[in-house]
């Protein structure tokens, strides 16, 4: 296993840790500050992007829409949100019908 999977499977793992505290829709940036919390700093910051690609496939969190970042002079990233699980099976049944 290389250093970055290594890193990115650390990373993943904090990131699931650190979504239970999460209230609402984030920058992945704001994740990444929680994240780094738990785990050491990775030698590129690119590879966060790996790890929220993962959570996103996993369907731990969903592409939410889009807002300015508050680093990268305001940059529009994309923003996430956590799958919550329904806790109300017959409120679910009534929406779908």
């Amino acid at each position: 296993m290389s250093c970055k999977s290594e890193w990115a499977d650390q990373a993943y793992w904090a990131a699931t840790k650190a979504l239970r505290y999460v209230k609402g829709p984030f920058l992945g940036e704001d994740l990444l500050k929680k994240v780094l919390k738990y785990v050491d700093e990775p030698a590129d910051r690119r590879a966060w992007g790996h790890v929220i690609r993962r959570l996103h496939a996993d369907k731990v969190i969903y592409h939410y829409g889009f807002g300015r970042a508050k680093s990268s002079n305001r940059a529009v990233k994309p923003v996430w949100d956590k799958f919550r699980p329904v806790k109300d099976l017959d409120y679910l049944a009534a929406l779908c019908g």
